[in-house]
């Protein structure tokens, strides 16, 4: 079965918009931020690899599209923490 969905101009435009500052906001993270894996951050903060897993999905370290941590999102989570 197909769906039809019917947005204002506007509706669209806000959309587009939000859709065009996250792949921005990834591009100028991507181009300034060294990126580390799930392995090399927990060797790093001397914890293990479950628990980078755990703060990765409560939100407390930050991925890229390529499952990638950046060095801002662990810089970040040092200050918090």
């Amino acid at each position: 079965m197909q769906s039809i969905v019917v947005l204002k101009s506007d509706e669209v435009k806000e959309i587009l918009k939000e859709a065009l500052l996250e792949i921005e906001r990834e591009k100028v993270s991507s181009q300034t931020d060294a990126t580390y894996s799930v392995a090399a951050v927990a060797k790093r903060l001397k914890m293990a690899h479950a628990t980078v897993k755990k703060l990765i999905r409560e939100n407390y370290l930050e991925i890229t599209r390529n499952g990638r941590i950046t060095e801002r999102s662990i810089n970040e989570f040092l200050k918090k923490r």
